[in-house]
């Protein structure tokens, strides 16, 4: 890689029973039941960490040939799609320890990233606030 990025931490998310009667200033996503991952990507290639830090970029195979308009840290979630387009994690366990999946479970078990923050996009963006990061995600 020809640039050195920070290193970041995902956020884990906190359960709660039902969301709070005053939801100003809160965010609800979706669970997509998938596996964490952090997406670095310094201009030149992809590289992909698990949760723990462990690296996971041969495992997800698919997105090593993302490309961005700039360096970037992303925080997101691989999840594999069932034939009624909800995430099943059942089916995503069939490649999540394979560090090197043949051709037959790449076709098999399709992935796909889905992506929650912005961490970086040139510089740090963890100092901005989350909907400001968001929108440049969006954008």
């Amino acid at each position: 890689m020809s640039r050195i990025l920070p290193r970041y931490e995902p956020m884990l998310a906190t359960p709660w029973a039902a969301p709070p009667v005053e939801a100003d200033g809160w965010v609800h996503e979706v669970k997509w039941d998938g596996v964490r991952i952090i997406l670095e990507w310094d201009g030149e290639a992809v590289r992909l960490r698990s949760r723990r830090g462990l690296d996971a970029t041969t495992t997800y195979p698919e997105l090593k040939n993302a490309a961005f308009d700039e360096p970037c840290v992303l925080d997101g979630e691989v999840v594999s799609l069932d034939g009624a387009d909800r995430p099943s994690f059942e089916r995503l366990q069939a490649r999540m320890n394979v560090s090197s999946p043949s051709e037959e479970a790449l076709a098999s078990v399709p992935i796909a990233f889905v992506v929650f923050d912005l961490l970086f996009s040139g510089e740090s963006l963890i100092g901005m606030p989350w909907h400001e990061r968001r929108a440049r995600l969006e954008s």
